[in-house]
């Protein structure tokens, strides 16, 4: 029964996956193309930066702190 509930939850993800990756059509011949900035577009990378700064500090941490610990049962 676990199985078929696994293979089910697998198999829905796997659709709903699918039907939210779709793209919208192209624009209309008649819109005008829309410009952008001279540096490139929009996209938000500080956060993008900042969160994985973050995660890599909390990675070395982990791992400093299990270093330590396998170091303390040697002895």
């Amino acid at each position: 029964m676990k199985r078929i509930t696994l293979f089910l939850i697998i198999i829905g993800f796997s659709l709903i996956s699918w039907q939210l990756s779709a793209q919208g059509g192209p624009p209309n011949p008649g819109d005008r193309p829309s410009t952008t900035p001279l540096g490139g577009g929009s996209a938000p990378i500080g956060s993008g930066i900042l969160l994985m700064l973050g995660l890599g500090a909390a990675y070395a941490v982990k791992k400093y702190h299990d270093h330590r610990q396998s170091d303390a049962f040697e002895d």
